[in-house]
C-alpha cells in the first residue's frame, strides 16, 4: 500500500504544477521542434535505458550520461521524471535530444493529458510511456491521447501489469508493451503474463521493466522470449554491456526450456508433474504418458540412481520424439566435474535444465557464480534454506524433505514452488498451496532404480483429478 500511497502523492503533486505552471510545468519550450522522430525498430532488440534526476544528480552530466550508455549498446534513452522531478526531465531530455539528434529518446512521466503529447512532441521526445492503469476508468481521455499520438506520430510504450489491464489495451493493437510487476518477490509472473500475451498476440514487442539483479536475469529474460529490456540505472550494480550479452545470448538458445515451463504455468492446471531418477527408458514412456511434465535424470555417480549419458541421450532422444513438450532435467550435486558434463548435455540439447543442489557458499556452485550464469537451471534447498534466500537466484526453487519439516504453513508466504514428494502422504495437504510443481519419486520396494508406476500413475491422477475441481 505504500507504493501506491507514493504513487497517489505522486500524481496529485504533478496535477497541481501542471495547474500552476501547465503542461510544459513552467519550461521555455520550442514552438517547433528541430530534431527529426526516430521511432525504435521494431525488428531489433529494444535495450532502453532510464535515467533520471536522482541518478543525473550524482553524475552532474545528462549528455556524458547518455553517451556513456548509447556507446555501451543502449539504443533507447528514457528520460524519467521519477521522484517528481517533472521540471528537470523535461530539461534533460531536451539537452539529450538536441545532443543525440539521431538516437531514439523516451519521455517516461505520468501522463494524463492530450496536451502533454504536443508538449512531448516539441521538446524531442520520439516515444511516449503510457500506464494503462491510469486510464482503466478514463476511456475518453485514453483515446483522445492515441488521436494525438498519431497526429505527432509518436510512438507509445503501454506499461501493463496483469491481464486485465492487456485485455483493456488490446483493442487499440499496440506494438510495444513493458510488463511491470511491483512486487519483486512475485517476478515469476511477469513471466507467466509475457507468455499469456504472447498466446493472444505474437505480433506484439514485449519489454521486460521490472527488477533486474544480476547477468542470470538478463539471460533469463531473454530465454524467455521477451523482445526487450527497461533497464533503471539508478537500482544497478551489473554493468549494462555485461547485462546485454547476458540477454542476447538468451534470446538466441534454443533451448527453450523457460517459455515451455511459463507456457505450462500459464495454460495448463497447475502443478505441473515432474518424476525424478528415472533410470530406462520403459519408466521415462510410461511417465511421459500417464502425463508427467518433466523427467529428472540424476547425474551424481554415486546415486544408486544414477543414470549415464549413453542412457540419457537414448531415453532423450525417444521422449523428444514421442513427447517433445516434455521437459528433461538433470539433477547433479555441487561438483564441478558433474556440472561440466551437465552443461555439455545442456548444449546438445540433450536436457533442458538442471537441477542443482543448494551450494554450501551461495551463489558459488562448483565455483561457479550463479548470478552470473548463461544457462538453464533451478535450485533445490530445504524449506529452513530457502527463507534465507536473496532476490538473486532464479524465479523457482525446488523445496525437498518437506515431510521432515514442521515448516509447512510457511508454504503459504511463497509462489510458485516445486515441491518434492516421496509418498502419497504428503500429497494432500500440498494440493492446497499454490505448488507449480511436484517432484515425485516413487520407486519399487525391492528395486530402487525402477519407478512404483503403479503408485505413481495413482497419484498422477490425484493431482489432475484436484486441478480439474479446483480450476472449476
Amino acid at each position: 500500500m505504500g507504493v501506491q500511497k507514493n504513487l497517489k502523492t505522486l500524481l496529485s503533486e504533478r496535477s497541481n504544477e501542471i495547474l500552476k505552471n501547465g503542461f510544459a510545468f513552467g519550461i521555455n519550450i520550442p514552438q517547433q521542434r528541430s530534431a527529426p522522430l526516430c521511432p525504435p525498430q521494431s525488428d531489433s532488440t529494444l535495450i532502453i535505458v532510464e535515467i533520471n534526476h536522482t541518478f543525473l544528480n550524482k553524475n552532474n552530466n545528462p549528455i556524458a550520461t547518455a553517451s556513456y550508455y548509447l556507446d555501451r549498446g543502449a539504443n533507447i534513452i528514457a528520460i524519467s521524471a521519477q521522484d517528481g522531478f517533472f521540471k528537470e526531465s523535461i530539461t534533460y531530455l531536451m539537452q539529450i535530444k538536441n545532443t543525440f539528434k539521431k538516437s531514439t529518446i523516451l519521455r517516461k512521466d505520468w501522463i494524463k493529458s492530450p496536451e502533454e503529447i504536443e508538449v512531448s512532441y516539441k521538446i524531442g521526445a520520439d516515444i511516449v510511456w503510457l500506464s494503462i492503469a491510469t486510464f482503466i476508468n478514463q476511456i475518453d481521455i485514453f483515446e483522445t491521447i492515441l488521436q494525438e499520438i498519431e497526429k505527432y506520430q509518436i510512438t507509445p510504450i503501454f506499461q501493463i501489469q496483469n491481464l486485465e489491464e492487456f485485455n483493456f489495451l488490446k483493442p487499440y493493437n499496440p506494438q510495444f508493451i513493458s510488463l511491470a510487476l511491483d512486487s519483486v518477490s512475485n517476478r515469476q509472473d511477469i513471466f507467466i503474463l509475457k507468455q499469456e500475451i504472447s498466446s493472444i498476440s505474437n505480433q506484439i514487442k514485449i519489454i521486460f521493466q521490472s527488477h533486474i539483479n544480476n547477468n542470470h536475469d538478463g539471460y533469463l529474460i531473454g530465454a524467455s522470449g521477451f523482445d526487450g529490456i527497461f533497464f533503471n540505472v539508478i537500482n544497478q550494480t551489473t554493468p549494462l554491456p555485461n547485462l546485454i550479452k547476458s540477454y542476447k545470448k538468451g534470446t538466441k538458445q534454443t533451448n527453450i526450456f523457460y517459455q515451455k515451463l511459463f507456457d505450462n504455468l500459464a495454460f495448463k492446471n497447475k502443478p505441473l508433474i515432474k518424476i525424478c531418477g528415472i533410470t530406462n527408458i520403459d519408466d521415462a514412456i510410461s511417465c511421459a504418458q500417464m502425463g508427467a511434465n518433466m523427467i529428472g535424470y540424476i547425474l551424481s555417480a554415486k546415486n544408486p540412481k544414477y543414470i549415464d549419458n549413453k542412457t540419457i541421450k537414448q531415453i532423450s532422444k525417444a521422449l523428444k520424439t514421442l513427447y517433445p513438450d516434455v521437459l528433461l532435467i538433470g539433477v547433479i550435486c555441487e561438483d564441478s566435474l558433474e556440472l561440466k558434463n551437465a552443461k555439455e548435455l545442456l548444449g546438445q540439447n540433450i536436457l533442458d535444465a538442471l537441477q542443482l543442489q543448494m551450494p554450501s557458499n551461495p551463489p558459488y556452485f562448483a565455483n561457479q557464480n550463479l548470478t552470473q550464469a548463461d544457462f538453464n537451471f533451478y535450485l533445490s534447498t530445504t524449506i529452513e534454506k530457502y527463507t534465507s534466500l536473496q532476490e538473486s537466484y532464479p524465479p523457482f526453487i525446488l523445496l525437498d524433505s518437506i515431510n521432515k519439516s514442521p515448516n509447512l504453513e510457511k508454504l503459504k508466504t511463497f509462489k510458485q514452488l516445486f515441491v518434492a514428494i516421496q509418498n502419497e502422504r504428503d500429497l494432500s495437504e500440498l494440493l492446497e498451496f499454490d505448488i507449480a510443481m511436484l517432484d515425485i519419486d516413487i520407486t519399487k520396494e525391492n528395486d530402487a532404480r525402477k519407478k512404483d508406476l503403479e503408485k505413481i500413475n495413482q497419484i498422477i491422477y490425484k493431482i489432475k483429478d484436484y486441478s480439474k475441481i479446483t480450476k472449476h
